[in-house]
């Protein structure tokens, strides 16, 4: 992969994507709807999704959902 494409995409090469919200029925159906294409990581709430980008800084979207 390139520099740009690896630091995007999760180490199984599927493009690495941040949800946040805050009903756990919507991240699950999310979580299904998403994870034949994506590695997805979860948040909670906004504090708890800065300190996931603070740590991983390399996601191809984030999603909060209001």
């Amino acid at each position: 992969m390139q520099d740009n494409q690896a630091k995007f995409h999760s180490v199984g090469g599927k493009r690495l994507i941040l949800v946040v919200e805050d009903e756990a029925i919507n991240r699950a159906i999310l979580g299904m709807i998403l994870e034949k294409d994506y590695e997805i990581i979860f948040a909670e709430n906004g504090e708890e999704a800065l300190g996931v980008v603070e740590e991983k800084n390399r996601f191809s979207l984030w999603s909060f959902l209001i």
